[in-house]
């Protein structure tokens, strides 16, 4: 069977509604399995133990028994959110964002829920990737983005 890898990216920060979010990861998961079903599916973030990527894969793991990936550069091990345990793990150059191009090139579809300039970049990234290949894609097919209600913090 066909795999189908689904990135997911937003959100670290926890100042967010989480039920929402977790509302929204679920939505667009299912409209992806919607439009591209059949596949034996992995879900593929930056394995910090926080924010969306963390729920991202808590959704993917014991919702829809998704195999679960983890693209991060080595930074990872020493970041404040800690490291998912993923079930299959990819460490990509030295420094945060060292893994982006190759995130980008490794997703057939990627979910955006919440994030900021980090997010939308990569989402820049891959509209452009898949339009390299294919400029009559439909990209709403692969390309899915939500935004999530904030927390204000004192």
């Amino acid at each position: 069977m066909e795999i189908f890898k689904i990135g997911i990216i937003g959100s670290l920060k926890p100042n967010f509604d989480i039920e929402d979010a977790k509302e929204k990861i679920t939505e667009s998961i299912d409209l992806i399995l919607n439009y591209h079903p059949n596949k034996s599916y992995k879900v593929i973030s930056v394995m910090p133990n926080e924010g969306i990527p963390k729920h991202a894969y808590d959704i993917a793991k014991y919702k829809y028994k998704f195999t679960t990936v983890g693209y991060a550069s080595r930074m990872i091990f020493q970041g404040k959110y800690g490291v998912y345990p993923v079930d299959e793990q990819k460490i990509v150059g030295e420094k945060y964002g060292d893994e982006c191009q190759y995130l980008i090139n490794n997703i057939d579809c990627l979910i955006r829920i919440g994030g900021g300039y980090q997010s939308n970049f990569e989402v820049e990234e891959f509209k452009n990737h898949l339009l390299k290949n294919n400029d009559n894609l439909n990209l709403n097919h692969y390309i899915i983005e939500k935004e999530i209600n904030w927390i204000k913090s004192n």
